[in-house]
């Protein structure tokens, strides 16, 4: 939970997420205001390349994943995103 510190804190700033990693530029030019306490990270061309890139790998695994286990991992999300729903609401609203 310690990436989303920064989120549930009275000020923030949240990263892209690439890989199930959070990633922040040190340019500011791509930082974006939500209100005066947070900003989120914009992506670039090359952000959005690695993306496509690492999406493109994923799917190769996941497509040979059977229905059945599809499910599963789906349930499984689904009920971690019902156990955290306030957390979730926190973070999106």
């Amino acid at each position: 939970m310690g990436d989303r510190a920064s989120v549930s804190a009275k000020q923030g700033s949240i990263p892209l997420l690439i890989n199930g990693c959070p990633l922040s530029h040190e340019d500011k030019s791509r930082k974006h205001a939500i209100d005066e306490d947070f900003t989120f990270q914009g992506a670039n061309v090359r952000d959005c390349d690695e993306t496509l890139k690492r999406s493109a790998a994923a799917f190769k695994t996941w497509s040979q994943t059977s229905t059945l286990q599809r499910r599963k991992q789906l349930l499984q999300l689904a009920q971690l995103l019902r156990q955290q729903e306030q957390d979730v609401l926190d973070l999106i609203c």
